[in-house]
């Protein structure tokens, strides 16, 4: 049975669309592909991350540290930016990230010891991009660069008489691959950038697919889905961690 209300927001959503200013596909690629430097701001994006995975927290009394698990959580804080400059074929990219995910009754390793673990991540990338290909409704680009994350697990057992467990590691990791964005109308993109990477890591990659609605020349509204994986072995931190949700914001051009 349809809602009675669904037809109005129907009609309503469109009347906005249609009565909003477009953004030609053909205006955009001549912008881009003028000698002008062009700028790209997402302030205070908003990524409504999950996580699933676990972390290796080592003890200075034991030898071989112990495991938290934090599949059920919360996102407790959280900033975020991603800035872009660009001219001609090429674009410099920066992004920049800081969130905390704490989870309760998380239980250590295969044991009924229950406790509170909370991530704290900084998470940042430098890189650029080559556009090697474009038509009227598409555009390819190839992305390369470098992403740093600092990560710190502490874990706060319930019982008074167990310490605190806590551990830190900043992870360097270089990072390639491809963003496609296809024109879909007047107004509307899609845009699907995946990388994939290593170094302190043992793997890291991450996949973003964006639909974006840019309603003025200088602004736009998108919203879309992000995944991002981290597999880490290493004497400070274990990391087998993947962080995913949707993703919605405001883009400003200039």
């Amino acid at each position: 049975m349809t809602l009675p209300i669904i037809k109005p927001l129907s009609l309503l959503v469109a009347a906005i669309f249609l009565g909003s200013a477009p953004v030609l596909a053909e205006e955009l690629t001549e912008e881009d592909n003028s000698d002008q430097w062009r700028f790209e701001l997402k302030p205070l994006y908003l990524w409504f991350l999950s996580m699933e995975g676990d972390t290796t927290i080592p003890s200075p009394e034991r030898d071989s540290g112990s495991t938290s698990n934090f599949d059920e959580g919360k996102l407790t804080s959280a900033f975020s930016l991603h800035f872009e400059a660009g001219k001609g074929d090429w674009t410099v990219f920066t992004d920049y990230l800081y969130g905390q995910y704490t989870a309760d009754n998380i239980n250590i390793s295969s044991s009924p010891i229950q406790g509170n673990s909370e991530l704290t991540m900084h998470l940042a990338e430098l890189g650029v991009t080559y556009r090697v290909l474009e038509d009227f409704w598409y555009r390819v680009e190839l992305l390369g660069g470098v992403r740093y994350m600092y990560v710190e697990n502490k874990f706060d057992f319930y019982s008074d008489k167990l310490d605190s467990l806590s551990a830190k590691d900043s992870l360097w990791d270089g990072f390639g691959g491809i963003r496609l964005k296809g024109f879909l109308n007047d107004s509307i993109s899609a845009t699907v950038r995946a990388d994939v990477g290593g170094g302190s890591s043992d793997l890291v990659w991450n996949v973003t697919a964006l639909v974006d609605w840019r309603y003025l020349n200088w602004g736009s509204a998108y919203a879309g889905y992000r995944v991002l994986d981290y597999k880490v072995s290493n004497e400070a931190l274990g990391l087998n961690l993947q962080a995913k949700g949707p993703v919605i914001g405001l883009n400003f051009y200039w």
